[in-house]
């Protein structure tokens, strides 16, 4: 820890000791964001560093005190340094969605727990505070996923240039904006289970940062298409998605649900694709079977989008033919995230 983080943390804690206290990595968002985890017995909380130069830093401290005022699913913040990038938080622990299905955690009952949550994220009122409303999902960022996955999947990994046919990119860019045309409500953006804490039997959200407003079944749809569980079936996501449109106030069709979760599996496919080829991250690789065979399925639910499945098929034959993806171990930081933001979001 440099000086001035010291400094900063004894504001809240005096006695915080870095010598005697246990600091370790608590996870990493991206280069220019970390999380280091402070605790001394009973005592924890996370210090997050990040770049006050980055455009993004005065948002996320909007977007924190806003989304505060309305519900309780996020750390809550004990102090701040706003020239410095630096803020202490709340410890949520180290138990994420994914960690805890994979122990052997009731899926079902967790993810019962997930419902509930989402809809209270997205009753947050984003039409009257400027900093919630400032940054919108449309349809340039609909299609730059699309493009990503063209680009860094079905290019870059399947090694196919040859699918980014003219048909694909009509059918794409038809897909963007049919999503598009769909209510908006206040989106997480990167609704997975490594996102998502089980904390004192409650589930609670981290990496907020790149929250917006965008089509109403977007994080219902990355929640439950997550390649990360496997154990998630096409009978748990039938369940979890008519609890929550129970209780969403939207008229949402089943159409709707699955435009939104081929553009995100579009989107994950391609960050997959990008961080195992150029960002030196080759777990990712593993992800990408299932991301597929889910795209394929969602893509039978949208007979009228060809294009889709014929290139969805085809990157899944041609991925067959890559080597082997060596053994990857499990993703176990706070706050791993998908997301690679396109240059105009």
């Amino acid at each position: 820890m440099h000086p001035e983080h010291i400094a900063f943390v004894r504001r809240t804690c005096p006695a915080f000791d870095p010598d005697s206290w246990r600091v370790e990595v608590a996870g990493a968002a991206g280069s220019q964001r970390y999380f280091l985890r402070l605790a001394n017995g009973e005592t924890s909380a996370i210090l997050m560093v990040w770049d006050s130069h980055d455009p993004d830093w005065p948002r996320c401290l909007g977007i924190h005190d806003a989304i505060a005022a309305h519900c309780d699913l996020i750390p809550r913040m004990f102090d701040r340094d706003a020239e410095r990038g630096l803020i202490l938080e709340e410890d949520f622990g180290q138990v994420t969605l994914h960690r805890a299905v994979a122990a052997g955690g009731n899926l079902a009952s967790l993810y019962a727990q997930v419902i509930p949550a989402l809809l209270a994220w997205q009753r947050v009122d984003c039409t009257t505070d400027a900093v919630l409303g400032a940054r919108v999902m449309r349809l340039p960022d609909l299609l730059w996923e699309s493009e990503y996955f063209s680009e860094h999947l079905a290019a870059g990994h399947c090694q196919a240039p040859e699918l980014l046919t003219p048909a694909w990119h009509a059918d794409r860019e038809r897909l963007a904006a049919e999503t598009d045309a769909l209510p908006k409500v206040w989106m997480h953006r990167d609704f997975q289970s490594e996102n998502i804490m089980v904390h004192q039997g409650r589930v609670r959200f981290v990496d907020y940062q790149g929250a917006r407003v965008g089509p109403v079944a977007y994080d219902l749809a990355s929640v439950l298409y997550d390649p990360y569980v496997p154990t998630l079936t096409a009978g748990h996501v039938a369940v979890l998605r008519d609890a929550w449109l129970a209780g969403t106030p939207h008229a949402v069709t089943p159409r709707a649900f699955a435009l939104c979760a081929a553009q995100r599996l579009l989107q994950a496919l391609g960050a997959y694709g990008n961080l195992s080829r150029n960002k030196g991250k080759p777990r990712y690789l593993a992800f990408i079977p299932l991301a597929l065979a889910r795209l394929a399925e969602v893509a039978g639910q949208l007979p009228d989008y060809p294009e889709l499945a014929k290139i969805v098929h085809a990157c899944r034959a041609r991925a067959q033919l890559l080597p082997p993806a060596v053994v990857i171990p499990a993703i176990t930081t706070q706050a791993a995230t998908l997301v690679t933001e396109p240059p105009h979001a």
